[in-house]
Parts: structure tokens; sequence; C-alpha cells
């Protein structure tokens, strides 16, 4: 983990969340544990066991339970210190839940160190406080950045199991962080299109009334002819203006007794004839 000693800390305690390890627990399947009894204690029995309980009907997942099951050899087993034999595959009760115990015909019998067993069911909070009492995530110095990781456990093949998984999930988060952020941009830029969307609708819906009411059926078109119109105009009116102000100074020539023998200049832009003839 190549990133500083406080981002490591906050690491720690996300292998060491109850989430995470919940995940772990479910992964790997140790919601039911079998223990085989021996004469001075009994023996988690994993990753390989010879009997596998399911539970069809399991009224409240929040409750554990325990039962303890003694094998009469490969077709029944009898349920704690009851005497009714009950066949593999035969549904049983323990309390409101229904339960089915099967065989698993591929295991030799002879690894067994007795025919009886402790079964049980807890929660995955429970599994997840059952794992976290035996997992540590330690930094080795502060300099380090480096996490070690360790489980303590008398099965070998578990402890590797719940290390391994632990790792897998914990990769599987930054990817998921990030599924999320895209997800949430996704969402968001949806959002926005479809705002923009509605929005554009509203607009051409104004621009149909408006091109209907007012019989515009070409607005850009009609909007540069009138532009166009405009600009003609305006030069028709200076050339007009042009024109005034040289007639103003020809009345003021004219009007003037001492121009009253002097040629008067007749190529000006007048286009009116009779004043030319008068000129």
């Amino acid at each position: 983990l190549n990133q500083k000693g406080s981002n490591l800390n906050n690491e720690i305690q996300i292998l060491k969340s109850r989430p995470v390890l919940q995940r772990v627990a479910r992964d790997l399947g140790v919601q039911i544990l079998y223990y085989n009894k021996g004469k001075v204690r009994a023996s988690l029995t994993y990753p390989d066991v010879p009997i596998r309980m399911d539970i069809p009907k399991l009224t409240d997942p929040s409750q554990g339970f325990s039962i303890a099951v003694t094998l009469l050899g490969n077709d029944q087993f009898l349920l704690g210190k009851s005497t009714r034999k009950i066949s593999f595959g035969e549904p049983f009760l323990v309390g409101l839940n229904t339960c089915v115990l099967f065989r698993d015909p591929r295991y030799d019998p002879k690894y067994l160190t007795s025919s009886d067993f402790i079964i049980s069911y807890a929660p995955l909070n429970a599994m997840a406080g059952w794992i976290l009492n035996d997992l540590g995530v330690v930094q080795m110095d502060n300099q380090a950045t480096i996490l070690t990781l360790s489980y303590k456990t008398e099965n070998i093949e578990l402890g590797k199991a719940v290390l391994n998984t632990l790792m897998s999930i914990y990769d599987s988060l930054t990817i998921e962080d990030k599924n999320k952020v895209a997800d949430n941009s996704l969402h968001f830029i949806d959002d926005r299109l479809d705002t923009v969307r509605d929005e554009l609708n509203n607009l051409e819906g104004g621009v149909k009334t408006f091109t209907i009411n007012n019989d515009a059926y070409n607005i850009g078109e009609q909007s540069r002819t009138y532009l166009d119109g405009i600009q003609e105009n305006g030069k028709k009116i200076a050339e007009l203006d042009i024109k005034i102000n040289v007639l103003d100074w020809l009345l003021a020539y004219m009007e003037n007794p001492e121009n009253r023998h002097k040629l008067v200049p007749t190529v000006l832009g007048i286009e009116e004839k009779v004043l030319l003839e008068y000129v």
C-alpha cells in the first residue's frame, strides 16, 4: 500500500470493518460451521465436511442456533439426545426453523475423530465479530507503507481462505467506489439531458407558436431579407440627405445677390430635370 501513514490507519479500519467482514463470511459460506467432537474438544471441520446442512426455512436470520448430530452409518443420524432416527435428506425442525442434512459420499469416514458433530448457524453480524476476534491488521512501524495481515486459527485452510477472501474483497472496494462515482456521474448527466430535452421541447413549441401566429415560415431567410431591406433603406436615406443638402446649398447660392450674374454648377447629382432647366 503505497500511501501515507494516516491513510494506512484508514485502511486498517476498512479491513477490520464489520460490513467488509460480513462479506468475507458470506463469500466463504461459514455461517454454518461443523465441529467434529473428540475425546477432549471439538475440532472445526473445514473446508471438506462429511455432512452439509441446508436451512430451507429460516424464521429469524438474526438468531443463531446449534444442534448436536450423531452419524449412524451412511444413511441416518440422531439429533441431540433424541432416539428417533432421521434419514439424510429428510427435513426436521430446530425450533421454528426447518433444516435438512445431507451426507457427502466422497468423504472418507476414516478421517473422522468420532461420529458426533456439532453444527452451528450464526448471522452475518456475529460471524463478522467471530472473524474480527482472530484477525490482525498492523503497520509494522511508523515509516512502513505495508500492512501485515494475520489470522489465528487451528484450521490452516480456514485462515488462508479468510485472508485471501478479505484481500479479494478489499481490492473490489476500489472498483466499486469508482463504479459508484461513474454511476452517479451518469445519473447526473441523464438528469441534465432530460432537463435540457424538456427545455428544448418547450422552446420548439414556442417557436412553432410564434411562427404560426406571425406567418413566419422561414425565420432565418425572412430575417436576412428584413435586415437587407433596412440596410438598403439606410443607404437611400443617406443619398437623399446628401441631395437635400446640395439643393439647400444651391438655393443659398442663387439667393445671394453677389452670385446673380455668376454661373451655377449643374453637375452636382441633381436628377430633377425641371430644376436643371431652371438652373
